[in-house]
C-alpha cells in the first residue's frame, strides 16, 4: 500500500470488562498472544488477567477501574493485537502511544523487551495503589483554552491531556473534579469522568516517581533493535533514544496527542492508515478530529464496546488488501 501504517495504543480510561473477548474467542493466534502474556504475568505476580477480564459475572457496564488489573490488561491486549496483526502481514511504520499506551508501543515496536515492560506496567499499578491518594480524571468537551480561562479548573486540577481542538482531560482530587463537573454542567459544557481511580499526569502521582525511574533505568538498559519507529505523545517527536526520565514523564506530564498527530501529518502528503489497537477505538476518533481537511489519512478502530470486533477486523483486512487513499474535499 502507498500509505504508511501507524498503530495507535491508548491508555487508562479506554478499558472495560470483556474488551477484546470476541476476537479472543474467534481468533486462535490473538488468543495465543493474550494467553502467553497473561501466563507471564501470572508467573511474575501470581494472578491472571484473563480470568478477571472475561469473568462471566462481570458486565461491560461495570466500572473496570482496579488498577492492578486494568493497567496490565490494557498493555496485554494492545501488545497481543499488534503481534496478531503483524503475523497477518500488517507491518506498521510507526507506533504511537498515549500515556500507558506508550509502554505498549515501545514493547510492540521491539524497542524495549516486552517481558520487562509488562513487569514494569504491573509493578507501576501496585506502586500507585500502595503510595498514591485516589483521584479522578475528567474529560472536557471544549477547547483547551478553557483550562486557562476558568479559574476553578486552573486552580483545582492539572492538565492531563490535549487530544484535539474541543477535547482535553484534567486530573485531580475527586471532590475538586466533581465540583468542576457540576460547574461545567451549569454552563452547558459537556464533560465525563473517566473510569480511572487515580489522577495520572498530576502531582497526586508524584509519590511513585523514584520507583518508576529506578525501574525504568533497568528497562532502558535492555533496549532491543526496533522494527518500527516508536512515537511519543510527549513534546519532542519520535523517540529513538529516550531521555533518562522519559518513562516518568509518560506518567506525569500532559499527553500531547494533538501535537503528535500533527507531527506525523507534516511528514508526508501521502497520508497514513492509523489503526487503533486500543479497547474502545478512542484514539481513532481523536485522529479524525485532528486531521487537516486536505489529509489523505484514515483512522480505523479494531475493538469496540459494542461487540463489533470481528466486523471491524474484516473491514481492516479488506482495506489493507485494496487500499486506496480517500480523497478529502
Amino acid at each position: 500500500m502507498d500509505r504508511s501504517i501507524v498503530f495507535l495504543f491508548s491508555g487508562q480510561g479506554s478499558q472495560y470488562f470483556h474488551m477484546g473477548e470476541d476476537l479472543y474467542r474467534q481468533q486462535p493466534r490473538f488468543r495465543y498472544w493474550v494467553d502467553e502474556l497473561d501466563m507471564k504475568l501470572f508467573h511474575m505476580l501470581g494472578y491472571s488477567i484473563c480470568a478477571y477480564l472475561f469473568d462471566d459475572k462481570k458486565k461491560k457496564s461495570e466500572p473496570f477501574d482496579q488498577l492492578m488489573y486494568s493497567h496490565p490488561a490494557i498493555f496485554i491486549l494492545e501488545v497481543a493485537m499488534a503481534r496478531f496483526l503483524m503475523e497477518k502481514g500488517i507491518r506498521p511504520d510507526y507506533m504511537l502511544g498515549a500515556s500507558l499506551g506508550e509502554y505498549a508501543a515501545a514493547a510492540a515496536s521491539g524497542w524495549l523487551d516486552t517481558d520487562r515492560m509488562l513487569e514494569f506496567v504491573a509493578m507501576q499499578a501496585l506502586w500507585v495503589e500502595q503510595s498514591c491518594t485516589e483521584g479522578r480524571m475528567l474529560a472536557i468537551l471544549h477547547d483547551r483554552s478553557l483550562f486557562e480561562e476558568m479559574e476553578l479548573i486552573r486552580e483545582r486540577s492539572t492538565l492531563a491531556a490535549d487530544n484535539y481542538v474541543g477535547h482535553f482531560v484534567v486530573s485531580g482530587e475527586t471532590g475538586d473534579l466533581k465540583r468542576i463537573e457540576q460547574t461545567l454542567r451549569t454552563k452547558g459544557i459537556a464533560s465525563q469522568m473517566l473510569p480511572v481511580s487515580y489522577a495520572f499526569h498530576s502531582p497526586l502521582i508524584d509519590p511513585v516517581r523514584e520507583q518508576v525511574q529506578q525501574f525504568a533505568s533497568s528497562v532502558d538498559s535492555e533496549a532491543q533493535v526496533p522494527h518500527s519507529v516508536y512515537c511519543s505523545s510527549l513534546p519532542g517527536g519520535h523517540a529513538q533514544a529516550a531521555a533518562e526520565d522519559h518513562w516518568w514523564k509518560v506518567v506525569r506530564e500532559p499527553i500531547q496527542f494533538r501535537e503528535a498527530v500533527s507531527r506525523l501529518e507534516n511528514r508526508t502528503d501521502n497520508g497514513y492508515l492509523y489503526i487503533d489497537l486500543g479497547p474502545s477505538g478512542t484514539l481513532a476518533s481523536f485522529v479524525r478530529y485532528n486531521l487537516p481537511q486536505q489529509s489523505r489519512s484514515e483512522a480505523l478502530p479494531l475493538l469496540s464496546p459494542f461487540s463489533q470486533d470481528s466486523v471491524l477486523l474484516d473491514r481492516l483486512l479488506h482495506k489493507i488488501q485494496d487500499d486506496k487513499p480517500i480523497e478529502r474535499v
